[in-house]
């Protein structure tokens, strides 16, 4: 059996706000279950997006946790080192990064 969100929308929702709901879950319907290369890059973009929002979670859950584990002082230095090495690790790459977005397409 197939999920599909407007038959979701259609069985869970009033009518008219399933109405209203149609077109996008619509769209939903076509992101996941469709074949086309449209869909397939909809998909890789949403995966792409739900790991960056899983790793969110993770860092700042993380966070809390060394918050929790070390003393103010302790946390404190470990975040100047942290801060101190991102910096250094975004100027080492001399903007390669976006030079080659900006210029290979």
């Amino acid at each position: 059996m197939r999920f599909s969100a407007v038959e979701t929308a259609e069985a869970l929702l009033p009518s008219a706000l399933s109405q209203r709901l149609r077109p996008l879950a619509a769209r939903a319907d076509q992101m996941f279950f469709g074949q086309g290369d449209v869909a397939r890059t909809q998909r890789s973009s949403l995966a792409a997006f739900a790991i960056r929002i899983a790793n969110a979670v993770i860092a700042f859950a993380t966070q809390i946790v060394f918050a929790r584990l070390m003393g103010i002082e302790d946390y404190g230095i470990f975040v100047l080192v942290w801060i101190t090495m991102v910096i250094i690790g975004s100027l080492s790459c001399l903007g390669f990064q976006t030079a080659i977005i900006r210029f290979v397409p």
